[in-house]
């Protein structure tokens, strides 16, 4: 999935009147947390897109909702509308939880497997 593929995705249940820009801002914070995670890294460092409409995304479409959530979330921060992004923030930790339980259990089915991403956006 591309970063544009999920914008529109988010576009599509979550209108906003935020720009593409502020999107790709939220989404680059959150698929760096999980580069930080993924890669035992300890610095973080904002990701910048080189071409949203064919850049992967470091995450698999089943695991979309962790975005889709966060980048939700983030839509309703900026908007004031605490509610709504309380919820998508439950959301979203859920979504996150179960793609760290995904991970757990994959390195326990085979702990010589390493997740390295780096160049995960390159084809």
């Amino acid at each position: 999935m591309t970063p544009l593929e999920l914008i529109d995705r988010v576009r599509e249940f979550k209108p906003c009147i935020l720009e593409n820009t502020a999107l790709l801002s939220f989404l680059s914070t959150i698929e760096a947390k999980i580069r930080l995670i993924i890669n035992n890294e300890t610095g973080f460092e904002s990701l910048k897109y080189e071409n949203i409409d064919t850049d992967e995304l470091l995450l698999t479409e089943e695991f979309a909702e962790v975005y889709i959530y966060y980048v939700a979330s983030q839509i309703d921060l900026f908007s004031s509308d605490i509610p709504s992004y309380n919820n998508f923030t439950m959301l979203h930790n859920n979504a996150m939880r179960e793609y760290m339980n995904y991970l757990k259990a994959r390195k326990q089915l085979s702990p010589e497997r390493r997740y390295d991403y780096e160049g995960a956006f390159k084809k």
